[in-house]
């Protein structure tokens, strides 16, 4: 489940994205029940995947294979539908992939729950017995296997959507338990809306009081972005970041709307006087 980090990081074992850690094939993870979990790999052994319409998935550049490749899978939509408490889901549950080398990759529910998003079990046209090519991945060999989280037509560049490999296991959580120092400590209506719009789409690269990830700057401690960056150009740049600082690599946020950044701004003054030095 290295695959991503969601964080989709930089190249192999230290040159690769900290989610391309690597997946290997069979480790079975804890296979504890847990609320809200789902073992993939005991659902696999079960036959319990035959019930889901297969789908095949063409990549003009795998990040792990690092070439164009066409996947077979499930759609993830369909895989998430059998994870206990997917009904009674809220808008801020976050998906937690956990691979089998103990790698956990986060994402919010609602994000991933567009129809493009497929949970790969091999590479069309192999074998059930050997459904996937090793590779080479700093000195060991390879594959990401079992489980490998992929996208259609969405880049591996935009952060917001994981890739990850590896993975054995799908649980659920919620913003406030897998973010605690985030968590806005207010019933404010606008705040917690600005909280749930944030940790959707941002907090997988700025963290909040060390509550988050670490790709881009920290956007509370010790300064809150909203002490020494002005509303407009804050939007501004999340929009059209290469408008403001060549190179940057943050995948523009153009598709959020002017409620949606509205929302991040009152979340993040909020979070101005909730400071907590992160550990």
């Amino acid at each position: 489940m290295r695959v991503f980090s969601v964080c989709l990081s930089i190249i192999v074992a230290c040159l690769a994205p900290p989610e391309f850690s690597g997946g290997a094939d069979a480790h079975a993870a804890d296979s504890k029940a847990r609320p809200n979990s789902l073992n993939l790999l005991q659902l696999q052994k079960k036959s319990s995947f035959r019930k889901l319409k297969r789908v095949k998935v063409q990549l003009k550049d795998d990040p792990a294979y690092r070439s164009k490749i066409t996947l077979e899978g499930y759609p993830l939509e369909s895989v998430l539908q059998l994870v206990p408490g997917y009904s009674t889901a809220k808008e801020d549950t976050v998906v937690v992939f956990v691979a089998s080398d103990g790698f956990r990759a986060t994402a919010p529910l609602r994000v991933l729950q567009n129809g493009k998003g497929v949970l790969a079990t091999k590479i069309s046209g192999h074998s059930e017995k050997k459904p996937w090519k090793p590779f080479l991945m700093g000195k060991e060999m390879i594959t990401p296997g079992p489980f490998y989280l992929v996208w259609r037509g969405i880049s591996y560049e935009n952060k917001s959507y994981p890739w990850p490999w590896g993975v054995v296991e799908i649980e659920f959580a919620s913003s406030e338990g897998l973010y605690p120092q985030a968590y806005p400590r207010t019933k404010e209506k606008g705040v917690r809306q600005g909280f749930v719009t944030f940790s959707n789409h941002c907090i997988s690269c700025h963290a909040i009081n060390g509550a988050g990830g670490s790709l881009g700057p920290e956007f509370n401690y010790p300064k809150s972005i909203t002490e020494y960056w002005s509303k407009e150009h804050f939007v501004g740049f999340a929009k059209n970041p290469a408008s403001y600082r060549i190179g940057s690599r943050m995948y523009p946020k153009s598709f959020l709307s002017d409620a949606d950044f509205a929302a991040i701004w009152v979340y993040l003054s909020h979070m101005k006087g909730q400071k907590i030095k992160p550990q």
